[in-house]
């Protein structure tokens, strides 16, 4: 049941839901508050946790979507754990209802096809939340990367890794949805970014060789690391290393170019440029997570409202998630698969 509310908010008052009490949630609804001081914040949870310990920012709390629609949202995000989105999504696309989804989309892009029927059918506005795409130096090491004055790509590599215990600061990391294959985790799914801005830095993935691995050290089910050989449809070789197990983060794409070196530190919010014998040439970035999950919020809701296209829809996430299972196809064949 919802918390007693609602029955009598103004039409005029926008109302936002949030799928998810976990920490993908509470960020969104911590920001949105921000953002949207004046708006009402409908929390929708599994009802399995109780009431204990919900964030202060719900203005209402129900258990399911079907309560949050019928408030009447203005727009809707969905951050629950992966295996849950479609399902979601769904209930919200249906009603007309904006919807943004964290990413991954779903866990398998066959889910995706209802989805994109049923957005299609409403009309509706729906977006996935690729979150580094709204980052300040991805943006400018993109623009440099695709300039002309850049000559010609040779080589990419990408490398992204931390430690999985690390992440969730009170949390057993064994029971997080990052470690159970039945709620989406594994490094594949969790570092999906890496295979996003591959493709928006560089263009789609004709096909990929890709090895995963558990070394039981953090003893869970998932894949712990993946090693990776990209090949764009343009012919570039971009070599994707990324995993839970390291102890030193690290996050960084570097090009070789004719030109020279450009990297992307995206740890400490660089771009650098080297080129022979001349002194590097660095521009730094001052922002944080929040600003790019902020970015993100008012273009989701910006975008929404003037009936704009998403910076990522429903048809390119579904390739980003089409990418992961060519991954894991190829590492249990041995070969390389086409995507």
């Amino acid at each position: 049941m919802a918390q007693p509310l609602h029955a009598g908010i103004p039409v005029t008052v926008e109302r936002f839901a949030v799928v998810g009490s976990g920490s993908a949630g509470r960020r969104y609804l911590r920001l949105m508050s921000e953002l949207r001081p004046d708006a009402h914040l409908v929390l929708v949870t599994s009802g399995m946790g109780g009431q204990k310990d919900l964030p202060k920012e719900a203005t209402t709390v129900v258990s399911s979507i079907q309560e949050a629609v019928r408030l009447g949202l203005t727009a809707a995000v969905v951050a629950s754990p992966a295996p849950q989105h479609v399902e979601q999504a769904l209930v919200l696309v249906s009603a007309a209802c904006p919807t943004l989804i964290e990413k991954p989309v779903a866990t398998d892009s066959s889910d995706c096809e209802a989805l994109v029927r049923a957005a299609t059918r409403s009309g509706s506005f729906v977006g996935v939340a690729y979150t580094l795409r709204f980052d300040l130096a991805a943006q400018q090491f993109r623009s440099q990367i695709i300039d002309s004055s850049v000559g010609t790509i040779l080589q990419a590599r990408i490398e992204c890794g931390s430690y999985l215990p690390d992440w969730r600061s009170g949390v057993d990391y064994r029971t997080s949805v990052s470690a159970r294959a039945d709620l989406g985790g594994g490094v594949l799914l969790e570092l999906s970014h890496e295979i996003d801005y591959c493709r928006w830095f560089f263009g789609e993935i004709d096909h990929v060789q890709g090895f995963l691995t558990n070394t039981g050290n953090l003893a869970v089910e998932v894949e712990e690391a993946a090693h990776v050989l990209l090949r764009t449809t343009s012919g570039l070789t971009v070599a994707l290393i990324i995993d839970f197990h390291r102890r030193v983060p690290r996050r960084e794409v570097v090009v070789q170019a004719t030109t020279g070196e450009y990297h992307w530190n995206a740890l400490m919010n660089t771009v650098t440029r080297t080129s022979g014998d001349r002194p590097p040439v660095k521009r730094s970035f001052s922002q944080t997570r929040d600003d790019m999950f902020r970015r993100q919020i008012v273009d989701f809701l910006d975008k929404s409202k003037l009936g704009l296209s998403p910076v990522v829809d429903l048809v390119d996430a579904s390739i980003t998630l089409r990418v992961v299972e060519a991954v894991r196809l190829s590492d249990l064949s041995g070969s390389r698969v086409y995507v």
